[in-house]
């Protein structure tokens, strides 16, 4: 998942992405390469651990601005709001790669993550921008998606979306 563009802080400040680890051991990110197409690049060069089937939130600032706590902040990043690369990569091998396009193929949000389809969670799938989708939760600052956890089956409410929809649709 991936906050790109968010709207209830700057981006210095609220910008963010979510690895999960999908294994049954757990994984170090010392040594992991993070970057872009372009200049844009951070080594994490501290001990950081991914649990089975865990997450792990990388952003900008610590407190990201609108209290949610990132589990380790970069440096010398900066995610392109429309469109960019995302390579993760260890010791010059490359792990896994996103290259969104600003709206064409992939979403193209403002205040709302870029969500990887529950149901699509591999790296295959993730280089497909239509297994993407906007986020929809609302977390701590008003913005959408769903840093720390998992995220929703692309097209579907959320539950609490869905019981306020629907008390809505009662009363009329």
């Amino acid at each position: 998942e991936v906050m790109q563009n968010p709207l209830a802080v700057t981006d210095e400040f609220g910008e963010w992405l979510e690895l999960h680890n999908l294994s049954d051991a757990a994984l170090s990110l010392h040594g992991l390469w993070i970057g872009d197409n372009g200049s844009d690049s951070h080594l994490i060069d501290e001990a950081l651990i991914i649990e089975p089937g865990g997450y792990v939130v990388l952003g900008a600032s610590a407190d990201l601005g609108v209290g949610l706590s990132a589990d380790y902040v970069w440096s010398g990043m900066y995610l392109g709001n429309a469109a960019d690369a995302i390579r993760l990569e260890v010791e010059g091998v490359l792990i896994d790669a996103i290259d969104y396009d600003g709206g064409p193929a992939w979403p193209d949000p403002t205040g709302a993550s870029m969500a990887l389809d529950l149901l699509a969670l591999d790296a295959t799938s993730n280089d497909d921008g239509a297994r993407w989708c906007e986020g929809l939760v609302v977390y701590a600052g008003g913005d959408l998606g769903t840093p720390g956890a998992p995220n929703l089956v692309c097209g579907e409410l959320p539950p609490s979306v869905y019981k306020n929809k629907m008390c809505a649709e009662d009363k009329t």
